[in-house]
């Protein structure tokens, strides 16, 4: 039931701390190293629907410009994730670590 008309004010979405973001790229990245061989293909996809979406994430809060949502899975994508990383290396974001 609607009550009234609200009107939210003009507020930006709340951000993460990019120390946290970081942390989770980080702790998705190792996650990779623990997957075991033969795991399921949709283990697979759900790491790297995580990784990808704190990674773009970190490049948001960085101001670092991307392409991912639109590259086709496959090398290209591996491609533009890794030029994302070094951007966001480049930055001052600890990455691996």
């Amino acid at each position: 039931m609607l009550r009234g008309n609200r009107v939210r004010p003009n507020v930006d979405p709340v951000r993460r701390p990019i120390q946290l973001v970081a942390a989770d790229l980080r702790r998705l990245s190792r996650q990779f190293e623990l997957v075991p061989a033969g795991a399921p293909l949709v283990r697979w996809k759900a790491l790297w629907f995580a990784y990808d979406a704190v990674l773009m994430e970190a490049a948001a809060l960085l101001e670092v410009e991307h392409t991912l949502p639109g590259t086709p899975v496959g090398i290209a994508r591996d491609i533009e994730r890794l030029r994302i990383l070094a951007a966001l290396e480049g930055a001052g974001l600890v990455v691996h670590g």
